[in-house]
């Protein structure tokens, strides 16, 4: 077995445990406070960073290019103040320690990943995350029409309810990802890497999981993921399309079609579940809507207290060990655990890397490079304005997704042109 094989057949073991999560979570010492999968994820990344080094110690002509060399030193630069701050944190050092793990270490994974050298193998690892959602998507759907006769264990991911609508019998699909907001998001970003993949390649097998992560979609019942699916069709057709008042047109069209269908279907069936939820005639809706303002405004009056420091990594979130000030929103979360100066950083490092990948989109006329590229923008587009409203970014499935598929695009990218390399 080759270095590099064996580098990419642990990513593609570290990718299975990632989005099988709950399954191992749930079916290893359910019984015990364990949380079987991340001990399984922290321990496989530290098994790729071990043999991240060493692959480059035995290839020691490892290169990165110029345009990567900002991104990797802002990246650094966050990384060592991240690390300052828990020490300066008063909040519980096992929370710190979280925090940190869950916003720095795990950004790193586009470094990880982007080491493989074959383009083949890149492609291998996007086929992965393709044919395990599938799996996924299946089973959220098989939950939410079988939720009278599955197990407590496939239900619901341990430590978490089962979620439902009051007004109607509805089930909300998790997928064992946790919360069906995170398993939302979750099909957004495959809906929109699939989407991108067949307007490109036209395999099939793309297009149906398009249809089958919509389906999906509506199972997990998310109001923002239906909306994020929505404004990625949009933006898709836009991205794709060079004749920009045919595509408009085209919008304007769907739109006003979907309208008047929506309206129909509205004054047909007004009791539907999918308008209680959006028209918030349900009572579950109502009171998670007033929660999350009451929280909004009690983050915002935290954050202006704590402007420069924040109130500690990890205060916040899944790694809370107590009640935290806001439980919904990325943002305002961000801004409570990082204070304004570490937050800005963070933020610009986002920009840099989403104004890299539109210059190599510009660049580089490659079917991989562009439909990659584009579901990396659009998926960036949807969390701008989603971590508004919920937290499914900082998920770990949805975090550790996100940057590793920037890490496959760059190190495409690399594989393609390695003649344009520079030392580092």
């Amino acid at each position: 077995m080759t270095a590099e094989k064996l580098y990419k057949d642990v990513l593609k073991i570290f990718i299975f445990v990632l989005v099988f999560s709950g399954f191992i979570t749930n079916y290893l010492f359910y019984t015990s406070s364990i949380n079987t999968s991340t001990i399984i994820i922290d321990v496989l990344y530290l098994i790729l960073f071990l043999l991240y080094i060493l692959f480059n110690i035995k290839f020691k002509n490892h290169t990165i290019r110029k345009q990567e060399v900002f991104i990797v030193i802002l990246y650094v630069f966050i990384f060592i103040f991240g690390l300052v701050k828990i020490f300066i944190d008063n909040n519980a050092l096992l929370e710190r320690i979280s925090g940190f793990r869950n916003y720095f270490i795990y950004i790193s994974i586009f470094i990880l990943v982007s080491n493989l050298r074959k383009t083949k193998n890149y492609i291998e690892l996007i086929n992965t995350i393709i044919n395990f959602s599938y799996i996924i998507f299946i089973f959220s759907i098989l939950q939410f029409v079988l939720k009278d006769y599955l197990p407590d264990r496939l239900m619901r991911l341990k430590g978490e309810g089962i979620y439902t609508y009051q007004t109607v019998d509805i089930l909300r699909a998790n997928g064992l990802l946790g919360h069906p907001v995170i398993f939302g998001g979750f099909c957004v970003m495959i809906f929109i890497l699939s989407a991108n993949l067949y307007i490109q390649y036209k395999n099939k097998k793309y297009f149906v999981l398009s249809l089958i992560a919509i389906l999906a979609t509506f199972a997990s019942s998310s109001r923002l993921s239906i909306i994020g699916i929505l404004i990625s069709i949009l933006l898709i057709m836009i991205l794709n399309n060079t004749d920009w008042i045919k595509i408009f047109f085209k919008i304007f069209c769907i739109s006003f079609i979907f309208m008047i269908v929506l309206y129909i279907i509205y004054r047909l069936y007004p009791n539907l579940y999918i308008f209680n939820i959006f028209l918030a005639k349900d009572e579950y809706v109502q009171g998670s809507n007033m929660v999350h303002l009451q929280q909004v405004y009690s983050a915002i009056e935290y954050i202006k207290k704590n402007v420069l420091f924040g109130i500690g990594l990890g205060s916040q979130g899944i790694s809370a060990k107590h009640v935290a000030i806001i439980s919904d929103g990325t943002w305002f979360q961000n801004l409570l655990e990082l204070g304004l100066p570490l937050f800005i950083m963070y933020i610009f490092l986002y920009i840099v890397c989403i104004k890299y990948v539109i210059v190599l989109i510009k660049k580089i006329d490659n079917k991989f490079v562009k439909s990659l590229g584009r579901t990396f923008i659009i998926i960036s587009i949807y969390f701008m304005y989603s971590n508004f409203v919920n937290s499914s970014f900082l998920a770990r499935i949805c975090y550790i997704l996100y940057w590793s598929l920037f890490g496959i695009l760059i190190g495409y990218e690399k594989s393609i042109h390695k003649n344009i390399f520079t030392k580092f």
